[in-house]
């Protein structure tokens, strides 16, 4: 016969079980919760991304006061569904055609001009292009955004500071070289993100005034990053851009970037 301690210890290991069960469940639970956010379809709804100049002005040296450093930013209109998402980044990927100039200096075709037309003709039948992949982050403290169920929002995301510089013709470019002949292969992405690959008068002397034709057809395009799925954005979904000042960008709400579009010379116009 089971005296009072006895009984006392056994219900305290009922307990103890009854915990131990509760416990595991829960942790399955979580487990069946992360499982569910990752592979869960993604309900939220893209009504648009403006790819965005941020630019600055020189100051110094003195030779080059005033001219201008393209950086590469974006904002993408979201409009989340009916459970919370995190926005953790935003993609470029996709292919950029080489100009002539460019397929001269990246595959050493001389830089004594090219009298006879050999190398045009050549650029002409291997058509040439840089498998690139950029990556840009929410621009906030955390590098995320949470929405909360039906939540709209305008994602700020900066791809490229205007102040960092890259080479016109980057060594390390050459591994992400292809030709659309066969004859060349790419074997990597080119990660460094060239505003001149994005807007089509990204020079020092002007702001940009145009985007590249690759992003309207498709070949070059953005993605957005949400709870750890890439979601494809259509090139129907590029609106107008914009290019801005980059103390402007800092403190003007994605909301108003986006919503900003006003004649005048520093618009970005799909040609």
């Amino acid at each position: 016969m089971k005296d009072a301690g006895d009984k006392w210890k056994e219900r305290v290991h009922l307990a103890a079980a009854g915990v131990g069960a509760i416990g595991g469940m829960f942790g399955i639970l979580a487990i069946c919760v992360t499982f569910y956010d990752r592979v869960a379809p993604i309900q939220i709804d893209v009504g648009g991304v403006m790819p965005v100049s941020v630019y600055d002005r020189m100051k110094e040296p003195e030779e080059f006061r005033g001219y201008i450093r393209h950086g590469i930013a974006a904002v993408v209109e979201v409009e989340n569904g009916r459970r919370a998402s995190f926005i953790t980044g935003i993609e470029v990927i996709g292919n950029v055609d080489l100009r002539y100039d460019e397929y001269k200096a990246y595959f050493d075709r001389g830089e004594n001009g090219d009298p006879i037309g050999k190398y045009h003709e050549e650029w002409q039948i291997r058509r040439p292009y840089l498998r690139v992949r950029w990556q840009g982050a929410v621009e906030s403290e955390s590098g995320q955004l949470r929405l909360e169920p039906g939540e709209k929002a305008y994602v700020k995301f900066v791809l490229r500071q205007p102040e960092s510089w890259l080479p016109l013709y980057p060594a390390h470019a050459a591994d992400s070289l292809g030709c659309r002949d066969g004859s060349r292969t790419p074997t990597s992405w080119f990660p460094d993100a060239k505003p001149d690959y994005i807007f089509a008068q990204a020079i020092p002397s002007k702001v940009a005034t145009g985007l590249r034709q690759e992003l309207r057809s498709g070949q070059l395009r953005f993605r957005l990053f949400v709870n750890n799925q890439a979601v494809e954005i259509p090139p129907e979904q590029l609106t107008v851009g914009r290019a801005i000042e980059k103390k402007e960008w800092s403190k003007t709400p994605g909301a108003i970037v986006y919503r900003t579009i006003e004649p005048g010379p520093y618009n970005i116009i799909l040609e």
